[in-house]
């Protein structure tokens, strides 16, 4: 399950040593933003012990690796998602089965939660930020999600879509004080996007830029502190570390939607 690409997951948790990409060397031209997130969190989680991931249910299987080895190491793993994670359990059928039932999942709106306020030691939210508002769970056998079948024919306003900032708030509320929220999502000349996903339905998502993104840091509490990081992949050097006011004007998209760049951050509480 551990592979070069994600690196070796369970040296991350125990190290803790930070994710570094080394300069000039080519880092998986073509892959998928998966291969810069993956390592990221798992270096940036400490000693904490109460631990939520955020829109566990459709998770990439070596991130959910990461997760259960957190289990394997005694902490406590909570979990919520607006699709029940027993609708996609088959998804994950090789792990273990007593790791998948001590994980706490509750079938919930990241928006609108019922955990008490400062709850956790650790928010996970993934490659999720981005979805929040724009899929609806749907009790299909086809399809979890209420998605068309073609592609949209009008887009929201990036910076009026602000579904993303009720999001965030909320984890922040349940957040302990001196908690830590680790939060990704894609980032480069920032807009509102389609993909089409397995069962050939589109859906909508936000593809941040700085100015989106310092939209959606205006809900968070002047005392918090946000450490941030920005990666951007060409087909030639694949991913690399960049400055947050890099140009991200030749990452053209096609009809087929395809992350250009990523912005990694831990927010303390």
């Amino acid at each position: 399950m551990i592979t070069d690409k994600y690196g070796n997951i369970q040296y991350f948790l125990e190290s803790h040593e930070p994710f570094q990409i080394s300069p000039g060397i080519p880092y998986f031209p073509g892959e998928s933003e998966r291969c810069v997130e993956i390592p990221f969190v798992f270096s940036s989680i400490g000693e904490e012990n109460k631990i939520i991931d955020v829109g566990i249910s459709l998770a990439d299987p070596s991130y959910f690796y990461g997760l259960l080895k957190l289990l394997e190491q005694g902490r406590e793993l909570h979990a919520c998602d607006i699709v029940p994670f027993s609708r996609v359990q088959n998804r994950f059928a090789g792990f273990d089965h007593g790791l998948l039932n001590a994980i706490h999942f509750s079938r919930q709106d990241i928006r609108s939660c019922s955990y008490k306020t400062d709850s956790f030691d650790l928010v996970l939210c993934i490659s999720v930020l981005e979805h929040i508002g724009f899929d609806k769970y749907i009790e299909s056998s086809n399809t979890v999600f209420d998605r068309p079948l073609h592609n949209y024919s009008t887009f929201p306003s990036l910076y009026d879509c602000k579904e993303d900032e009720k999001a965030l708030q909320e984890m922040i509320r349940i957040l302990r004080p001196g908690g830590k929220l680790i939060l990704t999502v894609p980032f480069g000349n920032g807009g509102v996007f389609s993909t089409k996903d397995s069962r050939g339905r589109y859906a909508m998502h936000l593809e941040y830029n700085i100015k989106k993104w310092y939209q959606l840091k205006t809900v968070l509490p002047i005392s918090m502190t946000v450490h941030e990081r920005f990666f951007k992949h060409t087909n030639l050097l694949g991913w690399q570390e960049v400055t947050k006011s890099v140009n991200f004007s030749d990452c053209i998209h096609d009809d087929e939607y395809k992350e250009n760049g990523v912005l990694c951050a831990v927010i303390l509480k």
